[in-house]
């Protein structure tokens, strides 16, 4: 009988360790980064990665139904113009009375670390993009790569890279160019930054590629030379140079130019095809071949490329605001359907079948009478967008199926709006704590008691009482 009553107390044991895991994964970041003091089990048990992961999954199927936007605009405050992280949280068209436009139900201003402001000197972060709810950032001026996680208050600067040339920039001195975004001097002195998840090796990594310059030959040929790569990696905290076979071939070179987004283990650039020798008096006609969208396999490491539909990959044709976007999980481009005409007259959305090398096909789904900047899908009929005919930044959703279009109650003094979907929900961290932020049992343990008022509910009932010992 003693026998029985010990498998039975740990059968109740295990039993009570799986209700109260349950309970906590369905609870908000800022709840759980508190738990973490409760107790060293409660802390190892919340900090544990594969609580982190199932916590995440819950997460994102619970928030899929109510789309939120972390949205980067700048605002007049203090008589200056700062860049503000807002929340924008969404409610369905539930009646049908808003011509299936979602509604803005909140609008949360996101406070900036003091010491990320510090960090930052006052320069306005701009967004390379996001994984899992962690944001990566660039100050306008330093350049140096930031990881944030608004959800649970972390932020990281990344250490220098040593591999890659620096970069002289000009701020704000092209037309039309945002005073606060950094602009190389010269092409060869560019590098382009891409941020994703390895879900090999269950680590995540920041990407640098650095176009190290132009080599001239006596006899009047310019010379493009090979990219050069850095791999951060988030475990070890270190860059490390990769090769770049996979972005050249015998004579050309792939270029990848700006950042698009991350979706299942790939990143994802638009970019160019270079010839790697042009004459002098060639170059502006001869060096550049196509426009291309260049991945990268966070697994193997490995540069992949492929072809972009119909006109959109002539270099000369006018293609700003080409855009890669997540839809229906799959990857939407947008592009400007030019007609001939240099500035275009409307948007084709164009969605890649699963990747399968340079030739995968795209397939075109909608043409919309609208030329303004894309930023996020709401959901699989509603886009967010931003006017960029003047400097008004005003933002809108328009909705592909009624083709009618509404704006949003929340302003930018200039077009320079970047959004991504975002939950504010992950419990990721980015500082890799193992430790407890107070290990000194001795005094003032909180301790907290679960009582489950029944086993069979979806969610059991959380009562805690503070003792101090």
């Amino acid at each position: 009988m003693e026998i029985d009553d010990v498998n039975m107390s740990g059968v109740h044991k295990n039993i009570e360790q799986d209700v109260v895991e349950q309970i906590l994964s369905t609870l908000p970041p800022k709840t759980l980064v508190r738990f973490k003091c409760v107790s060293k089990r409660w802390y190892a048990l919340i900090t544990n990665p594969r609580f982190v992961a199932k916590h995440l999954s819950i997460s994102k199927h619970n928030n899929r139904s109510t789309p939120s936007i972390l949205l980067k605009r700048l605002v007049h405050k203090d008589s200056e113009t700062q860049a503000v992280f807002s929340l924008l949280k969404f409610r369905n068209d539930v009646d049908g009375g808003g011509e299936g436009h979602s509604f803005v139900s909140g609008v949360e201003d996101i406070d900036i670390p003091s010491s990320m402001s510090l960090e930052t000197r006052g320069s306005s972060l701009h967004i390379i993009g996001h994984c899992n709810e962690i944001i990566c950032l660039v100050p306008a001026v330093s350049g140096e790569v930031i990881l944030w996680n608004p959800a649970i208050h972390e932020f990281k600067p990344l250490p220098p890279q040593p591999y890659l040339p620096n970069s002289p920039e000009i701020i704000g001195t092209l037309p039309g160019w945002p005073k606060d975004v950094p602009y190389s001097i010269h092409r060869e002195y560019m590098d382009s930054l891409g941020f994703g998840y390895d879900p090999r090796s269950n680590d995540y990594k920041v990407v640098n590629i650095g176009y190290p310059g132009v080599e001239y030959s006596p006899d009047g040929y310019n010379i493009n030379l090979p990219l050069k790569t850095a791999v951060y990696t988030l475990s070890t905290d270190s860059w490390r140079e990769m090769k770049t076979f996979s972005l050249e071939t015998q004579s050309t070179i792939l270029f990848p130019d700006r950042f698009q987004l991350y979706f299942k283990g790939m990143c994802y650039w638009s970019g160019l095809e270079l010839h790697k020798e042009v004459h002098l008096f060639d170059a502006m006609e001869e060096e550049f071949i196509r426009n291309i969208i260049i991945l990268f396999d966070m697994g193997d490491e490995v540069f992949h490329d492929m072809l972009l539909p119909g006109s959109l990959s002539d270099p000369f044709e006018f293609s700003f605001n080409m855009r890669l976007l997540v839809w229906n999980e799959s990857i939407a481009l947008f592009g400007l359907q030019s007609d001939n005409s240099p500035y275009g007259v409307s948007f084709g959305i164009w969605v890649m079948d699963e990747f399968d090398g340079p030739k995968t096909p795209w397939t075109k789904h909608i043409c919309f009478e609208l030329t303004e900047k894309p930023l996020a899908f709401l959901n699989s009929d509603e886009i967010l967008m931003e006017v960029i005919k003047d400097t008004s930044g005003r933002l809108f959703s328009y909705n592909l199926s009624t083709k009618t279009l509404k704006y949003l109650p929340i302003d930018s003094v200039q077009n320079d709006s970047a959004a991504v979907v975002y939950g504010n929900y992950s419990i990721v961290s980015i500082l890799g704590g193992n430790k407890l932020e107070n290990t000194d049992n001795s005094t003032n343990v909180i301790s907290y008691y679960v009582f489950c008022s029944s086993l069979g509910q979806k969610y059991a009932s959380i009562t805690m009482f503070k003792l101090y010992v």
